[in-house]
């Protein structure tokens, strides 16, 4: 049975810092590379996942705004972010 989950991130050095959760998601098995270590060479996973609309309201995103609280901000890795209404 598959599991959903939600996947919360930023991406570095974005100027305006704005927050992403994607809310229905699924990840396959992730594919693992083998390389010798020799300086700086890196093992590397390969991840495919898909974010599809949420059976309850059909939401897929959401993101923070320049008008998002600091609380929000502060607290959005904490729980997946719900708007409150």
């Amino acid at each position: 049975e598959k599991k959903n989950f939600a996947l919360m991130f930023r991406f570095e050095g974005d100027k305006k810092e704005t927050l992403h959760v994607l809310y229905y998601c699924y990840a396959s098995r992730p594919s693992m590379g083998s390389k010798t270590k020799s300086g700086s060479d890196i093992n590397e996973v390969e991840l495919n996942f898909t974010a599809s609309p949420r059976p309850l309201d059909k939401v897929v995103r959401r993101k923070t705004t320049e008008e998002t609280s600091d609380e929000i901000r502060q607290n959005w890795f904490k729980e997946v972010f719900e708007p409150r209404e």
